[in-house]
């Protein structure tokens, strides 16, 4: 899809369950860069009202959810998530929902909805594909980025291409390194393949960026990646870094680019080794070119990041 003259990039997470003062790093450091795009957050309907004057104050778009569809009592959504009880539901859905999801008005459709089904970590791909691809047009970029643990020092798509997914390495884990993302990997693809795969370089699915057709192909890749798996992952958090990664490893996501950290538009910084850290005048954290990395992910790993970011201070943030 060629980008139009009137198009804007955007800029979209998922604040559910955090406040105002949470969620103030995160927008008053991406505005104080001046970054003038669309910003758009997902939070729940009870949270629309008290973030109100933070989202006037920072042009945030906020996407408002309903806890459950308004015919269900309350509490149901628990039960739809219960792996023991609802297990034939959900092997009905995992059968039924890859093929649907091949065809992008059907996946916007049932995204929204299978989002009852999952954890907001992984329910959040069919929520963002149903909102972007009726307003695909709009937008000529994509950033999709996790909210409480990101700031920002410059403006993400200064280093964009326009062209292609952009899909961000941990500095140094590979699969087997560590338990977590090992756990993942058994827990929704089996022992086996997490063994054919063991050695290979983590992506954090944290931060994806790319040019909207491209973010909306992997919108739905992984739409249809989580469906397959359904029966295992259902209520589970943090499962979708590895279908992130499954589907990187086994080439479903052609020509997506791997970008290093300290050599593109993000840092992830959760095992980054801080003695390395180069910094500017101005206390900003600089990738290896000597410019500041547009935006640091799990910048609260490092304590000394918070008091040395300037963005925040500019913009009237707490450190």
């Amino acid at each position: 899809m060629k980008p139009l003259a009137t198009q804007s990039n955007l800029v979209l997470g998922c604040g559910t369950g955090y406040s105002a003062e949470q969620l103030l790093p995160f927008v008053s450091s991406l505005r104080g860069t001046g970054y003038d795009g669309n910003l758009a957050l997902v939070v729940d309907e009870a949270q629309a009202r008290p973030l109100e004057e933070l989202a006037g104050r920072f042009a945030v778009t906020l996407i408002p959810l309903a806890p459950r569809p308004r015919w269900l009592p309350a509490g149901a959504v628990a039960r739809l998530q219960n792996r023991g009880r609802m297990r034939w539901i959900h092997a009905a859905l995992e059968a039924a929902l890859p093929a649907a999801m091949r065809h992008p008005a059907a996946a916007a459709a049932l995204g929204m909805r299978l989002r009852y089904f999952l954890h907001i970590a992984c329910g959040r791909y069919g929520i963002y594909y149903s909102w972007l691809y009726p307003r695909r047009r709009a937008y000529a970029n994509v950033l999709l980025t996790d909210v409480r643990d990101v700031i920002f020092q410059a403006d993400p798509f200064s280093f964009t291409s326009g062209l292609g997914l952009d899909c961000f390495m941990d500095p140094v884990v590979c699969l087997g390194d560590e338990p977590i993302n090992t756990e993942w990997m058994t827990t929704v693809y089996g022992a086996g393949v997490c063994a054919v795969h063991r050695g290979k370089r983590i992506s954090c699915s944290g931060t994806t960026m790319g040019d909207t057709g491209s973010i909306l192909h992997y919108l739905r890749a992984m739409l249809i990646g989580l469906s397959r798996v359904l029966t295992r992952i259902t209520g589970l958090p943090g499962v979708d870094q590895a279908v992130h990664n499954f589907l990187l490893w086994e080439g479903r996501l052609p020509g997506a680019a791997l970008r290093e950290n300290g050599h593109y538009a993000v840092m992830t910084l959760k095992n980054a080794d801080s003695r390395a850290f180069q910094w500017d005048a101005a206390g900003r954290l600089l990738n290896a070119d000597g410019n500041p990395a547009p935006v640091l992910h799990q910048y609260d790993f490092h304590p000394a990041l918070k008091p040395s970011t300037p963005s925040l201070h500019r913009a009237g943030a707490n450190p």
